[in-house]
């Protein structure tokens, strides 16, 4: 199959189709006539920050040429958007979603993209902190001339929303756990493919102990 992906503002696409904004609503309007998942990515209609009727009918009118149309923004605002259609959106469509917002002034917009950004900075700012925490434990444990084993799982931060259900994603992923050797002999390597049960035992062969008969883990250390 031919690679169609392409790269739009440092986000890969998997495809460059697109559907216009405006008329393609938030995503849902269309869910039922085909499969979302097929598209590159959509924008969602124009989207301020309090509600908007739109223009008074009649709106719409047809052309020799085609057809014209002053809607006026009609939309529902940006705080129903994001506690409403974006966990939908969430149910429907799994690639990235352009986010389109307008806006009367320059802080208008602001506002509106501060929103739609806040759930993903809350995230980072957490991971910001264990990183930093951890970082503070690396170099004392240097400075002790320790060892130091660093393992975490990845809680849910690549994943901030239930594909399934659109809420808050709280269960943690099965994505592969990394493992950090810090400060141990350079003769040390760690090989690939290991599980949970053999952290124990690789503590074990680094302090030199003998690894009991019932544990199933094995070393992840390699010379």
């Amino acid at each position: 199959m031919a690679d169609l992906s392409v790269t739009l503002a440092g986000v890969t696409l998997k495809n460059p189709i697109i559907p216009a904004s405006g008329t393609f609503g938030y995503g849902r309007e269309f869910a039922d006539a085909y499969d979302l998942d097929l598209l590159g990515s959509f924008s969602w209609k124009g989207t301020t920050a309090a509600p908007r009727d739109g223009n008074p009918q009649p709106r719409i009118a047809e052309t020799a040429g085609g057809m014209l149309n002053a809607v006026g923004l009609q939309n529902p605002g940006i705080d129903a958007v994001i506690r409403e259609e974006v966990p939908r959106i969430a149910k429907i469509f799994r690639g990235p979603v352009i986010a389109n917002v307008g806006g009367f002034t320059l802080d208008e917009y602001t506002e509106n993209c501060r929103k739609l950004d806040g759930v993903e900075q809350a995230a980072i700012k957490a991971v910001e902190a264990v990183d930093a925490c951890v970082g503070r434990a690396v170099e004392a444990v240097k400075e002790a001339d320790g060892v130091m084993f660093i393992c975490a799982d990845h809680g849910n931060a690549e994943q901030l929303v239930d594909y399934e259900t659109g809420a808050p994603f709280t269960a943690h992923t099965t994505n592969p756990v990394p493992f950090i050797l810090v400060n141990a002999d350079p003769a040390y390597k760690l090989r690939e493919g290991g599980c949970l049960a053999d952290i124990v035992p690789t503590l074990i062969e680094l302090m030199g102990m003998e690894q009991p008969a019932e544990m199933t883990g094995k070393s992840l250390l390699v010379k």
